[in-house]
Parts: structure tokens; sequence; C-alpha cells
């Protein structure tokens, strides 16, 4: 993730995390990137916020094919490091070229909590406001924030309606995915404010 949804997934994780610093549970925070910083080890208490917000400040988001989006190595290296079972927040957008499905088996094999955090941009939930351009002729050139591809397309009514089925279907597959093995997901973006998104998950936390 980049930009705004960076910013609102780094948002997510301190408030979170602030929440259970306060509670003095252990917190840990692991990227996804492959360049990203090294995890932050766990820390423990109120005292410890200031630490965590300037590490989750220094997070920047990934850039070229060497620094994409890898959900499944972030998982296999956060189980090496042999934590105690617990609640896992996961924060992203799910869009990971190797699926989202077998890392999260993963931790809920080795007796940890997923919770999906799933996090999209207003212009994903709405590529329409964009709409410009002539007709016939490119309107964008669309880069991979992460993989570095660049496609050109034309925002016509054709490739907005198939846009819309195939975001629909993507976020089917996720709550299906969550409902059927029993994990709790949450929603964050587009109309939806960010407090009433995080009250919904807080509120009915375990």
């Amino acid at each position: 993730m980049r930009g705004e949804k960076l910013d609102e997934a780094k948002r997510l994780a301190a408030a979170l995390a602030y929440v259970a610093l306060v509670g003095t549970e252990r917190v840990s925070v692991t990227p996804f990137a492959a360049r990203a910083l090294p995890p932050l080890s766990p820390l423990r208490g109120r005292r410890q916020v200031g630490t965590l917000l300037r590490y989750l400040e220094s997070l920047e988001g990934p850039s070229g094919s060497a620094g994409a989006t890898d959900l499944g190595r972030s998982v296999e290296g956060f189980l090496a490091r042999r934590p105690r079972p617990g609640l896992v927040a996961v924060i992203g957008d799910f869009l990971d070229p190797g699926g989202f499905e077998g890392p999260l088996d993963r931790l809920a094999a080795a007796g940890h909590e997923p919770v999906l955090f799933h996090v999209l941009g207003a212009e994903e939930l709405a590529p329409e406001q964009a709409l410009a351009g002539g007709e016939g002729e490119p309107d964008f050139a669309l880069v991979d924030a992460e993989g570095g591809r660049r496609v050109e397309v034309t925002l016509d009514a054709a490739v907005l309606r198939a846009y819309r089925q195939r975001l629909a279907a993507f976020l089917a597959a996720i709550d299906g995915y969550a409902k059927r093995r029993g994990f709790i997901a949450v929603r964050f973006g587009g109309a939806r404010r960010f407090e009433d998104a995080l009250l919904e998950y807080l509120r009915g936390a375990p």
C-alpha cells in the first residue's frame, strides 16, 4: 500500500496498538513489504506508545518489484520468531499476488486469531469520479505502485461496469472467507468514517 491507504493503515495500527498497550497487552508490528524495516520487537505498557508511533511513522510503501507486498513471507517470518498464540491484526488491501487465504490459514493453524482489517482507497471504491478524457483515447496511464507495471485504460461505461463486478467479487471473496473461517473482518475506506469502522470492531472485540 502507498499514499492514502498507507496513511489509513498506519492510523489504524496506531489506534489498535494504543488500546492494547494501555491495556498492558504485548504489541509487535511486522510490515508486509520485502524492503520494509525489520519487525518491531514486542512492546508492553503505555510508556511504549511513543516508540510505536515513531516506528509506524517511519514505514514507507513498497516501490518496484523488489519491494512488493508479500503476505506469505511476512507471516512465515512472524511465525519463525515463535510468538505466543494471540490476536493478530492483519491490516492491508489484501491485493497480494500470492493470495491472502494461505497466509491467514497458516496463522490460524499456529494457534493465532487473525482479524482482517481491509483498507480501501476512495478511487478504488468510486473510480468513476476520476473519469475524464476523449472517447477512444487512453484516459489514464495506471502504474502498479508495487510492481511498476504500466497500463493505459479508457474508463468508459463497459470498463467501469466490469471493474465494479470484479470489485464486488473480490469483496465478497474476503467476506465469505472470513465467515467460513470464523474470522472477524472490518472494512475501512469510502464514505464510511474511520471512527465508525474502528468502533464497530472495538465494541465487538472479545
